[in-house]
């Protein structure tokens, strides 16, 4: 009995310590919950905006004019997802490092976001942004700042705290628009990677052979399963079929090593797992109880914890012209505006469309200067990023070299051995300039704003107009009854011989881009007599308008519950380089379109 008491004793001792430990821990690592009643004054606002958050804890906005609503959204999804935006933008600049320390499992992120340069494709955003857009994204920006000032580190999020135990010191920067901007690169990129299936197939045909790949690379069962637009909605569609799928112009045995040993399988940034893919369909009233069209939308982007997605309500008291908005819908913590939703009038849903916009070329270096490549027979200069990694805790900062071409940066340079921690520095064996739509001057901010105020079908496309990247199935309903689908975003047009599906030789103009498929010409339809749009990232299109539409399609879960993708349409072009005479397999469309050339 006397050693029980004893043991007993000693339980005792340890839950006390344990509790006032445990205390401590609690009231040192969290941080109070944000201020959801009451009133408070934040210098910044014209006018007094009332917060209202319903059943769900879904904040409603209601201000008087714009840069208030602006404003107090910045704010608000900063209460409620500081770290979560924090970790984004991170993310985004290639700076993950700046917040765990030195660390070889996070430097192979960092090399290769620096190598894509997201931040420099926001950059180059930012500098073409229209007043108006910036406005509001510097008015978000200062919602974000005076939550973010008004809180030391520890109060913002408990990881400040956690890190600091491991010596890394985290200085919290303000919120910045090219930090929004940076945010639409990394979604970008998520929803566009074609680049990894060139290279898998260039490795596969290698060492396989077409044949054998052919067999497990299928095509989408055109005739099986419907497309999104069906063959009653092109009633100028040219009966021919289009180019097979499998068709493999292009380089074999290509190096597929990334810059930092990247592998986005990893799941990173947006974790990962089977079967991903997302849905939406849109009913006309004809077929509904109430007499009014049902809009659905499932997008299934990576889950996460917190969600990647954030729920709002934005609405301008009263409605005018200088306060345009009144909607409620999705967006990211990091974004303003809505960009899954609806306003009064409309409302819209989004899946991917996995458009081929990317291409890898192989460059020919100059063998006796590391930094000029050849072109058309002469040697061109690259440009060159300084590029200095730095890390939150001691360590120093590592610099690296990236180089671009015209064409873009090149993808596999700056390998990386995790074990020696050691940077292999240029890579001109199969040294490969990346091109992708998100490169080129975006839009796609200020086409968000301009979809959360339409009100019909004309506004809603002139909206997506300006949506370049990523490209998406958009459905549509309106209060009159209408329905709509509408796909956006930059296309490529392909030169004669360039499938789209392997890297390609990047000495000459030979496979350069020719220009983009205008926004007019890309799938459509308004009130289908059949009363119903609906998208499951399947064929957009009937087999006859794939030779413009280059894309990635989803097979269905077939009995071998297997998932298949269809990496081969690709746009053909027998033309010459401002795109005449397309060749008969192309819609009359097509055939006379003209395109910008390099």
């Amino acid at each position: 009995m006397k050693i029980l008491r004893f043991v007993l004793f000693g339980i005792i001792i340890i839950a006390v310590i344990l509790g006032v430990s445990g205390a401590f821990i609690v009231n040192r690592f969290t941080q109070d919950p944000p201020t959801h009643d009451g009133t408070i004054s934040i210098a910044g606002l014209n006018d007094t905006v009332e917060i209202i958050r319903d059943e769900y804890g879904v904040p409603h906005i209601y201000a008087s004019n714009t840069q208030d609503l602006r404003f107090t959204q910045g704010y608000v999804q900063a209460q409620d997802r500081w770290w979560q935006m924090e970790f984004s933008r991170h993310a985004g600049r290639g700076t993950l490092q700046e917040l765990t320390g030195k660390t070889n499992s996070l430097m192979g992120a960092d090399i290769f976001i620096r190598t894509v340069g997201w931040r420099r494709a926001a950059e180059n955003d930012l500098a073409n942004l229209s007043d108006e857009v910036l406005a509001e994204l510097q008015s978000f920006a200062d919602g974000v700042n005076a939550y973010i000032s008004s809180r030391s580190a520890g109060e913002l999020a408990f990881e400040y705290n956690v890190l600091g135990i491991t010596g890394v010191d985290i200085p919290i920067e303000p919120w910045v628009p090219l930090d929004t901007l940076v945010w639409t690169k990394v979604m970008a990129d998520d929803l566009s990677g074609n680049q990894s299936s060139e290279r898998l197939l260039s490795e596969l045909i290698d060492a396989l052979g077409e044949e054998v790949v052919a067999d497990y690379w299928v095509e989408f069962p055109f005739g099986m399963k419907p497309t999104i637009i069906h063959p009653q909605d092109f009633p100028t569609a040219d009966d021919t079929a289009s180019q097979t799928a499998n068709s493999s112009a292009g380089l074999l045995g290509i190096e597929t090593q990334l810059a930092g040993n990247y592998d986005a399988s990893q799941g990173l940034i947006f974790g990962n797992g089977d079967g991903i893919g997302s849905n939406n369909w849109v009913v006309s009233g004809d077929l509904t109880e109430s007499g009014m069209p049902l809009l659905a939308n499932d997008p299934h982007l990576g889950i996460g914890m917190p969600s990647i997605w954030y729920e709002i309500g934005l609405h301008c008291q009263p409605v005018s012209e200088d306060c345009p908005y009144n909607g409620r819908g999705f967006t990211f913590p990091a974004s303003a505006g809505i960009v899954i939703g609806h306003n009064e009038r409309i409302g819209w849903g989004v899946t991917n469309v996995g458009w081929d916009t990317q291409d890898l070329y192989r460059i020919t270096v100059n063998p006796d200067n590391d930094l000029q490549y050849l072109w058309n027979d002469e040697w061109r200069d690259m440009v060159v990023h300084e590029e200095t990694i730095s890390f939150g805790d001691s360590a120093e900062p590592v610099t690296i070299q990236v180089r671009e071409a015209h064409l873009g940066p090149i993808i596999n340079d700056n390998r990386f051995d995790r074990e020696t921690g050691e940077i292999l520095g240029f890579n001109n064996e199969d040294p490969l300039a990346f091109r992708w739509t998100a490169y080129e001057n975006s839009t796609i901010l200020e086409a968000i704003l301009q979809l959360n105020r339409a009100q019909n079908w004309d506004e809603f496309r002139d909206a997506l107009r300006l949506w370049d990247t990523p490209a998406q199935n958009f459905v549509y309903a309106d209060v009159d009854g209408n329905i709509g689908y509408q796909t956006p975003g930059n296309v490529p047009i392909r030169a004669a011989g360039h499938t789209g599906r392997l890297p390609v030789d990047g000495s000459s103009d030979e496979f350069e881009w020719l220009g983009f498929v205008p926004f007019d010409l890309l799938p459509s339809v308004f009130n289908p007599e059949r009363g119903y749009i609906a998208t499951a990232n399947q064929a957009l299109v009937p087999m006859a308008y794939y030779d413009y539409l280059a894309a990635e399609l989803a097979d269905d879960y077939g009995e071998d519950a297997q998932y298949v993708f269809d990496y081969g349409w690709a746009i053909w072009l027998s033309g010459t380089a401002n795109c005449r005479n397309a060749g008969k397999h192309r819609p009359a469309q097509l055939r006379d379109i003209q395109c910008d050339t390099r």
